[in-house]
């Protein structure tokens, strides 16, 4: 099991989302930071167009540059982890199926999430982490054991449940974090200090959960209890998805799942950030 990299452990991919004020539908510019563990990210590209990109027009776009990027780190090592940032209310951006090779190997189809580690963060939280973000980090990271911990919880979404959870318990949804309830349940998890949680980008009724709502966190808890750290849990969710992906196991439950791991001790680049190019 590899361990995801903390400050000064290893190099990270970033790839920030900011959405064009305005654009109906959306569009997003692009930002493409690399971490290589001994110091401050650095910016590696930009996005350059006047409009910024369709959701659907993101692979091709980022073919090239980000593509190009990970295969140069990827032969350092291991795979180089992709970071995702994204305003919450369009974390139900399925990035780990992202393809960006148009031939891959046989039964592998290539997804980003079955070959590397690819894990989301919220943009609204660049720059500066506050205490309860930091706090609740600090306190995950000593913990060996997890629980799998239903959000929205029974009753009233509010904020309170999220700030007093303890710190094995991993904030899980059975439905999308970008609309309705779960959107509101995620903005609670984010402004309670949360900096994991997984969640299913599949339809939901908007408030009444389905038979296989419980099925789904009941697969997500025995998941849960495989790991030893925190850091184990990306590439834990990757193994389950190139076992997926090569149609091996019972893992299908999986495949929907999204992962936000959000370390403040790696905060995203602030918005006021000076580009510096970096040596690639």
């Amino acid at each position: 099991m590899i361990s995801y990299p903390g400050p000064g452990e290893g190099p990270v991919v970033a790839l920030l989302l900011d959405p064009v004020i305005g654009a109906q539908p959306v569009r997003f510019f692009w930002q493409i930071w690399y971490d290589s563990g001994d110091g401050l990210p650095e910016i590696h590209r930009t996005d350059t167009s006047v409009h910024g990109h369709r959701p659907d027009e993101l692979v091709q776009a980022l073919r090239g540059p980000l593509g190009g990027l990970l295969r140069e780190e990827d032969r350092k090592g291991h795979p180089v982890p992709l970071e995702v940032a994204l305003p919450a209310e369009h974390f139900d951006t399925a990035v780990h199926r992202w393809l960006f090779d148009d031939i891959a190997r046989l039964n592998d189809p290539g997804h980003l999430g079955a070959r590397r580690r690819v894990v989301l963060r919220a943009l609204e939280r660049r720059g500066e982490p506050d205490r309860l973000w930091l706090d609740r980090w600090h306190g995950m990271s000593a913990v060996t054991r997890f629980q799998g911990w239903r959000m929205p919880p029974p009753g009233a979404v509010d904020a309170v449940g999220y700030r007093a959870a303890e710190r094995d318990r991993i904030p899980v949804m059975c439905r999308p974090a970008g609309q309705g309830v779960g959107r509101v349940a995620m903005q609670h998890a984010l402004k309670g200090g949360h900096g994991v949680a997984l969640w299913h980008l599949g339809s939901h009724p908007d408030r009444a959960c389905l038979p296989e709502c419980d099925t789904l966190h009941a697969r997500v808890e025995k998941f849960l209890e495989t790991l030893g750290s925190l850091a184990e849990l990306p590439d834990r969710l990757r193994r389950v998805r190139q076992d997926i992906s090569e149609q091996r196991g019972d893992s299908a439950w999986a495949e929907p799942l999204a992962l936000l791991y959000d370390d403040p001790r790696r905060p995203l680049p602030d918005e006021d950030t000076e580009p510096v190019d970096a040596p690639l």
